[in-house]
């Protein structure tokens, strides 16, 4: 069997969109992509996410290419993405209220159950600290309350005020991680308005 040139071995469309950027680079070399992707299959059949990367040698019209593969690379990032949008969809299905505080008290992530609770919307909601809507406890005690939250986190009940101005019960869970360096509050809220007043009625 004769030798195959590496070509051959790049997978699909690949290689005429590599082609056609060598093809540009010949005319105007500032016009052609510098650096881009493209999956090349190895004699064991797999395939590899490689990365292309052109450089023109000083002084003169011939370029140098490095080849780096990076399939590990867009593996783990089509994972975390994957796990980002399977992650905002059961936020999105919750029908808890769920939100995410930085360790100032500004909401930093919220799904759109808890925007609908407050009656905002979720750009609205973003905008917003804790003590906008909390109405049992002060700016004060609220600010208290972050700085002791830990990963143990915490369990609580008290009042929400609307958007509108109404209030109701929430129960409220609570607890913290860091990520860079940075505090976040995560609380689950659930309305309990229609057990108060059973309760209530109870008594």
């Amino acid at each position: 069997e004769g030798k195959k040139s590496w070509t051959e071995f790049v997978v699909g469309d690949d290689l005429e969109k590599m082609l056609a950027q060598h093809r540009l680079r010949r005319e105007d070399y500032d016009r052609a992509l510098r650096e881009y992707e493209f999956r090349f299959l190895r004699r064991n059949g797999d395939v590899r996410i490689v990365q292309l990367i052109i450089d023109l040698l000083p002084g003169t019209k011939k370029s140098v290419a490095s080849l780096i593969d990076i399939t590990e690379r867009k593996r783990a990032e089509q994972a975390f993405a994957e796990e980002a949008t399977r992650r905002r969809i059961l936020l999105d299905q919750s029908q808890d209220g769920v939100v995410t505080l930085d360790g100032t008290g500004k909401v930093a992530e919220a799904n759109r159950r808890f925007a609908e609770m407050l009656g905002y919307t979720t750009e609205e909601i973003r905008a917003l600290h804790v003590w906008d809507w909390d109405a049992r406890f002060d700016r004060e005690t609220l600010s208290g309350m972050l700085r002791t939250v830990d990963e143990r986190g915490d369990h609580f009940e008290t009042r929400h005020r609307r958007k509108d101005g109404s209030v109701f019960d929430v129960e409220i869970s609570t607890n913290a991680a860091t990520f860079s360096g940075e505090k976040m509050i995560f609380c689950v809220v659930r309305d309990i308005t229609g057990r108060k007043l059973a309760e209530e009625q109870l008594k």
